[in-house]
């Protein structure tokens, strides 16, 4: 018996990129002499784009790498449910 392919749906791929995010969001940031990328969230402070990174705020303008993102913002119980073709909860 052969088993049956995987229905959940693809997610598409991140864009990769090496100029810095122009919104708010989630990202993946991989500096040019990091072994690993990190998880980094975008926010607007006073009106600049910063992230929380090397345990201080810095403007995304001055960060070099590669970006990936933005990543879904959908808390994690929704998102399962909407790939296992469920209604989300509480509907």
């Amino acid at each position: 018996m052969t088993p049956t392919p995987d229905k959940k749906p693809r997610l598409s791929p991140l864009e990769t990129f090496t100029h810095p995010p122009t919104k708010p969001g989630w990202y993946w940031f991989k500096d040019p002499l990091a072994v690993y990328a990190v998880m980094v969230e975008v926010q607007e402070i006073d009106g600049q784009l910063m992230v929380y990174l090397l345990q201080k705020h810095q403007p995304v303008a001055d960060l070099t790498g590669t970006w990936q993102g933005p990543l879904a913002t959908a808390p994690v119980s929704q998102r399962t449910h909407e790939t296992k073709g469920l209604p989300p909860k509480g509907k």
